[in-house]
């Protein structure tokens, strides 16, 4: 009785700790949306739906572009637009001119923006060519 009692406790364990590994690891989001987990695996292209559905909620939001080329970046996310594009004195243009002075000197820094509009929002941090981050930038 005592060796099945333990047994069972020793599962409940194992189980809860894979549980909290994996929810640590893919974040609750990915691990409660099979879906957009799946989404991530497949390197599909991202629709509008799944962008403000998931993306930008999730918090491990990072891993999807982190290593991948700014071709593979674009291909994933189709609505993107560049930073470089936007004149220098608009909000846009001065935090790409300010990253580029101050946290990436030296080093080649490419902005890429979720939306056309000039402003705050979401932007995918390109750093030597390979994504580093999505990061939100308030204004």
């Amino acid at each position: 009785m005592r060796k099945r009692l333990l047994m069972i406790l020793l599962l409940i364990m194992v189980f809860i700790g894979l549980y909290s590994a994996a929810r640590i690891y893919f974040g609750a989001l990915q691990l409660h949306n099979p879906s957009y987990m799946w989404w991530i695996m497949t390197n599909k292209a991202c629709s509008a739906e799944y962008l403000h559905r998931f993306v930008l909620k999730d918090t491990h939001n990072s891993r999807i572009v982190k290593g991948l080329s700014v071709d593979q970046i674009r291909q994933r996310f189709p609505m993107l637009c560049d930073a470089d594009r936007y004149a220098s004195d608009s909000y846009r243009g001065e935090v790409l001119e300010y990253w580029r002075s101050n946290f990436y000197k030296g080093r080649k820094l490419k902005m890429l923006w979720f939306d056309e509009h000039d402003g705050s929002g979401w932007v995918v941090v390109v750093v030597d060519g390979t994504g580093y981050e999505i990061r939100l930038m308030k204004g």
